[in-house]
């Protein structure tokens, strides 16, 4: 797993901290993040700037998938469908000390007791994981009780999951514990790397110049047009169409250093053809968007890598 995963996930909780404008914030925002899905952890701290650092990171032994282990046991597709119902059903149980033993809806022959003792199973090199840490703790100086724990993952969008999660830290698992921030947030488990890193790629680009000058230094105007750069691919601010011919070639000025880029397709000779340009972030790489306004589907990619 890359060491980015676990600082996007660190930094998703960072911008909803921000964003709830919260003003007793301690800096830096210690944040342990645990993957469910490839059982391991990291230890991530937060300055006030949003810079991310992570300080400690540990795996477990089993190269195993948790959702792929699962899968085995009990049909996942069949809890997805019903995921609320689900949740609310095991929630309900271990609030009952597990003794209201109920059958899970949609999965034939299965009840709470048998769900339990199956995610228990499939959960354990996790719980061995978060329970021999001693080491990452002391060498990365974090207190288990001033620290803020996150969840990310398929694995994590299951209750059973955070209830195994919160037995490892909290004396009563069923009482509210502020440390475990997943449930002050809209977004599902599946989703906080995604938006964490788009918003990571969003700050890091978010001073970047790149300037488009001409499409030929015969025809240079010297007209330097901004190009905003953005993350979402459909919302791409294109400039106004430009005129080009065989042979043209396309200027830019990035971070001001001049970058030269041929026509990334052929024109017949004394044949035109008219595009317009845009930026944005790819694979989280800035590159130039280039599209025919005759054919405006069609759009070519230049890495500025």
């Amino acid at each position: 797993m890359a060491v980015y995963n676990y600082e996007a996930a660190a930094y998703y909780n960072y911008i909803k901290k921000q964003e709830k404008k919260l003003d007793d914030l301690k800096f830096p925002l210690k944040t342990v993040v645990i993957s469910i899905d490839d059982y391991s952890v990291g230890f991530c701290e937060c300055q006030k700037d949003g810079t991310v650092k992570m300080v400690g990171q540990k795996n477990s032994s089993d190269k195993h998938s948790f959702t792929d282990e699962l899968n085995k046991f009990i049909q996942i597709v069949a809890i997805d469908s019903n995921i609320d119902i689900f949740n609310r059903t095991m929630r309900l149980y271990y609030q009952s000390e597990m003794q209201k033993n109920v059958p899970i809806v949609g999965i034939a022959d299965m009840d709470c007791e048998k769900v339990n003792e199956i995610f228990t199973n499939v959960y354990q090199p996790m719980e061995e994981l978060l329970s021999s840490m001693e080491d990452l703790w002391k060498t990365s100086n974090f207190d288990q009780e001033e620290v803020e724990f996150i969840l990310f993952g398929k694995g994590a969008i299951y209750y059973p999951v955070i209830y195994l999660t919160k037995s490892v830290y909290s004396f009563d698992p069923m009482l509210p514990d502020e440390r475990f921030v997943n449930d002050t947030y809209t977004d599902s488990p599946e989703q906080i790397e995604r938006i964490g890193q788009a918003e990571m790629t969003k700050k890091s680009y978010q001073n970047y110049e790149i300037y488009f000058e001409a499409v030929n230094h015969a025809k240079m105007t010297h007209q330097q047009l901004n190009v905003t750069f953005c993350l979402d691919e459909n919302n791409i601010q294109y400039l106004e169409p430009i005129m080009i011919s065989e042979g043209d070639k396309l200027v830019f000025y990035i971070q001001s250093k001049e970058v030269v880029f041929d026509i990334p397709f052929s024109i017949e000779k004394n044949q035109c053809d008219v595009i317009q340009i845009g930026a944005g972030v790819k694979e989280n790489q800035p590159v130039i968007y280039l599209r025919k306004v005759g054919n405006p589907m069609e759009v070519f990619h230049l890495s500025l890598d």
